[in-house]
């Protein structure tokens, strides 16, 4: 499958966001506001990320998922 079609953090640690969402695999497009200075970052989370980022919130869910940090300051790089 391709890269689009995966959790950004399921991505990050080599899951398959496809098997641990079962049949709810819908990605939902999520903006952190916290993780860039002077910028919002938009991250694609699955079902089961999308939840952990509403119960954990912004700044413990980046902590949770450290790979996915790097991943997006790699991408969308720092201002």
């Amino acid at each position: 499958m391709a890269e689009k079609d995966y959790c950004d953090v399921c991505l990050a640690q080599g899951l398959d966001s496809h098997f641990l969402n079962g049949k709810k695999n819908v990605l939902r497009k999520n903006i952190l506001y916290k993780v860039l200075v002077g910028k919002a970052a938009t991250v694609k989370l699955c079902h089961v990320h999308d939840i952990e980022l509403f119960h954990l919130g912004e700044k413990r869910f980046v902590t949770e998922h450290v790979e996915m940090l790097r991943k997006l300051v790699s991408r969308d790089g720092s201002s």
